[in-house]
């Protein structure tokens, strides 16, 4: 019977990147839109590739 072993670990997180911007309305308003990209290297999954996630956002703020 042959047993298999993987192990794969990795020192940090990885990457990320993001953009975003708002603008300020009047009335104390303001609404924003940005993206973020974030890069997962693996921790323990015996392929060796990382994982992708991208987000998008939508903000909304009001000051009193």
């Amino acid at each position: 019977m042959a047993v298999e072993h993987y192990n794969f670990s990795s020192t940090g997180t990885g990457e990320y990147l993001g953009v975003g911007a708002g603008y300020n309305l009047p009335s104390n308003v303001s609404i924003g839109l940005s993206y973020d990209n974030y890069h997962a290297h693996p921790i323990s999954n015996g392929t060796g590739t990382g994982v992708n996630v991208a987000l998008y956002s939508v903000s909304a703020e009001y000051r009193f």
